[in-house]
């Protein structure tokens, strides 16, 4: 190896860890879809909705709908439908309409604050 290809080759080792040694700065991410609802991040941090991940009643049951029909099924979970959602200590309960016998309803509680499926049942 001549000179010239050695400084190249030092110089190319240097360049690699210099670039690997560097921090990437956290970029600032802004949702501008809801103003006032989002709050900006930092690349790398999770996104904390200040109202929670669930923070509605159509949230609530989109949620739990979509977990009652990994469970139950599609067409046990349509056939209970319209469902309701009520919000009591940051948790929400979500029902499916009750039905004659045999066929039951529904119920889920889950948590207003990140989401947490905390109970699942099917009454007949």
């Amino acid at each position: 190896m001549d000179r010239r290809q050695f400084v190249d080759v030092v110089g190319a080792i240097i360049l690699i860890t210099l670039c690997c040694s560097l921090k990437a700065e956290p970029q600032v991410s802004k949702h501008s879809a809801a103003p006032g609802k989002w709050q900006a991040t930092k690349w790398g941090q999770s996104f904390k909705p200040k109202d929670g991940y669930v923070p509605d009643s159509k949230t609530a049951i989109g949620v739990a709908k979509a977990v009652l029909i990994a469970i139950y099924g599609d067409e046990v979970v349509r056939g209970e439908e319209p469902f309701t959602a009520s919000l009591d200590a940051n948790i929400w309960t979500v029902k499916g309409a009750v039905r004659p016998y045999p066929s039951g309803n529904a119920e889920a509680k889950l948590s207003k604050a990140d989401g947490t499926i905390l109970f699942v049942t099917h009454s007949q």
